[in-house]
């Protein structure tokens, strides 16, 4: 059965952003999308006021077919989400955006109450197929902001991203020091700073090549310094009608053939594969066309007919949910900061209220109790 009344649960929703291109290729399954942006509501009403708007738009509008687009907020939780099902009959689809990182500490516990996984990392199907959990993984683009037009090419090779991250910046500082190439650089930690999504777009469609890396950052461990993940960009750049070069990660060979992009793995590699790809413009245009040809399968409609296909084979889903003591202790860490966040504010209702999740997800430590009461007061402080 195809989705008639779709929920859309989403932990941010910014113009231009994934999570939009999301929303917008979910919104071509059905006539009536509802959408809650859980965490500017949570924040704004308390935990109670949220789940209660959940629920009374379930079933103000009967919903059949929940997405939750999960971050790692620990705002909501498994359990929470679980107990929608018990609304009425529902299918509840999970959105996985970093599992390649997140997969142990996060995401394999949310996987349990999903009748489907929706994941945008090639790379990390694998890791759910492990454990018996439904999957389906294509990331749509929106046709809004993700169309194809011949312009004109004024810039050799360019970047839009955090320099900062991982080790881009040792990578960006022999391209600046190149002579003879023309390249232009922009986001976080840049001479030019963050562009929007708009200016972002403008600069890969107006690029020969756009640079792509892989390494991920999350402090929370070191060993993910090892992790290469794909990410969205090669398939923004193809989508633009730009030449991908990318720092090589595991993914890319199921987003497209490896005769439409490129690779590097250090930079002197990527300095002689810009200078050889600018040097065969042909063979660069070639490229540029067959990944085009291959990206407009991740267009949102494309994605929306793929997934429509998928949901109408669900079968019902009832398994058990395991919470093990360290995925508790996340819970239970978010749930203090949530509550030092209303305390702080004199909001005691809905302080005392963020802590009911420790009924469910028994741990409890005094230490972590106190650690993100202070983290709370420094946010504070830093606004």
């Amino acid at each position: 059965m195809n989705p008639s009344n779709i929920l859309f649960l989403t932990e941010n929703l910014a113009d231009g952003g994934h999570s939009e291109d999301l929303l917008r290729c979910i919104q071509n399954l059905a006539t009536n999308t509802s959408i809650i942006n859980f965490k500017e509501d949570f924040f704004r009403l308390g935990r109670q006021s949220l789940l209660n708007k959940i629920i009374y738009t379930v079933l103000e509008h009967n919903v059949d077919t929940v997405f939750v687009n999960l971050g790692t907020g620990g705002i909501l939780t498994p359990l929470d989400i679980n107990s929608i099902r018990g609304l009425r009959k529902i299918r509840i689809i999970v959105i996985f955006g970093d599992s390649e990182h997140n997969f142990e500490s996060h995401d394999r516990y949310y996987a349990q109450v999903a009748d489907l996984n929706w994941i945008l990392c090639p790379s990390a199907v694998g890791l759910f197929e492990l454990y018996g959990f439904r999957s389906y993984c294509r990331q749509p683009f929106s046709e809004k902001y993700y169309d194809f037009k011949d312009d004109d090419k004024i810039y050799d090779v360019s970047f839009v991203g955090g320099i900062d991250r991982a080790d881009r910046a040792s990578f960006l500082s022999h391209l600046e020091h190149e002579p003879g190439i023309k390249s232009y650089i922009a986001g976080y930690g840049s001479k030019i700073g963050l562009v929007s999504v708009e200016e972002k777009n403008r600069i890969i469609k107006s690029s020969k090549i756009h640079l792509n890396f892989t390494r991920v950052v999350n402090s929370s461990r070191s060993i993910f310094q090892h992790v290469r993940q794909t990410k969205g960009r090669p398939l923004e750049c193809a989508l633009l009608g730009t030449f991908i070069l990318s720092e090589k990660s595991p993914g890319l060979n199921d987003l497209f053939p490896e005769v439409c992009f490129d690779t590097f793995c250090t930079p002197k590699e990527m300095i002689e594969k810009i200078k050889f790809y600018l040097l065969n413009e042909a063979l660069r245009e070639e490229m540029v066309r067959k990944a085009l040809i291959y990206s407009k399968a991740y267009k949102s409609k494309a994605v929306a007919l793929e997934l429509a296909a998928e949901i109408r084979t669900l079968p019902a889903k009832h398994p058990p949910i395991f919470l093990d003591a360290d995925f508790c202790r996340f819970i239970q860490n978010s749930a203090f900061y949530h509550f030092w966040f209303f305390a702080i504010r004199f909001q005691i209702i809905n302080s005392l209220q963020a802590l009911v999740v420790l009924r469910t997800h028994k741990y409890f430590n005094i230490l972590d109790f106190i650690h993100q009461g202070l983290r709370a007061i420094f946010h504070r402080l830093a606004r």
